[in-house]
């Protein structure tokens, strides 16, 4: 409707940015010393000399706080950049996602160790820019941009590997690390995968057995000894 009344020259509202982060066809399995080094790469990021020191220090605080997010969390990139600070309630450690997929709203909890450390970039960040409505802000207060953290994830991940990895890869590893520990509890870790279905935000449990049983393959034996015929229905043959 808002492109339908732009064309015509009869609002000069913008249009709504809506995620649609594409995943990536193959997910990059980090190891724990590569993500130890990525984090290194965040935590030492020096600004170049002629950067104005906003930017730098929102680019300094930004980076290690929004990538051990995305890991930590398993939130969407289009998530991260479009949450509102009002929506992270930091004493409780849970975020309530607005933006997602679909635009269906969820709650997320936080390991208590990355709610200490989005504490103290939120005062850091309130002193630098008081009254900022989004929790990663850009320059001017609003959200960052996709190309902002692509970016800034490229350049600091070519320290570390010349492999191919994206933002998004780390919501993969988020989702493995899990499924592989739900996997060693047997039957007892299917009801807590519908707990991370609904964590990540997908619509069904199917939805996660489909997109992860390729890449744990522990998930799809499980699965089928415990939905036996069942099995074919969640997870399509591959051929």
């Amino acid at each position: 409707m808002v492109r339908f009344l732009r064309g015509r020259g009869l609002t000069d509202a913008r249009v709504p940015e809506l995620p649609s982060e594409r995943e990536p066809a193959a997910a990059h399995a980090f190891t724990d010393s590569e993500l130890s080094a990525f984090f290194a790469e965040c935590d030492s990021w020096r600004p170049a000399r002629n950067m104005p020191r906003s930017r730098a220090l929102r680019t300094k605080w930004t980076l290690p706080v929004l990538y051990r997010l995305l890991w930590s969390s398993g939130i969407r990139t289009t998530e991260a950049r479009l949450m509102r600070r009002g929506n992270a309630d930091l004493e409780r450690g849970v975020l309530r996602i607005v933006e997602g997929k679909g635009l269906n709203e969820r709650l997320v909890a936080l390991h208590p160790s990355m709610a200490e450390i989005m504490r103290e970039y939120d005062a850091r960040m309130e002193e630098l820019m008081p009254g900022r409505t989004h929790f990663f802000p850009n320059d001017g207060g609003g959200p960052l941009t996709r190309q902002w953290v692509a970016k800034r994830f490229r350049d600091l991940w070519s320290r570390v590997s010349d492999e191919r990895a994206t933002p998004y890869m780390l919501r993969h590893a988020y989702a493995i690390e899990n499924i592989n520990e739900l996997v060693g509890r047997g039957i007892d870790g299917l009801d807590d995968l519908e707990l991370l279905s609904k964590s990540m935000g997908h619509t069904s449990v199917d939805v996660t057995a489909q997109g992860y049983y390729s890449l744990v393959p522990s998930l799809a034996g499980l699965m089928q000894r415990v939905s036996g015929p069942g099995f074919d229905d969640v997870v399509p043959e591959v051929l």
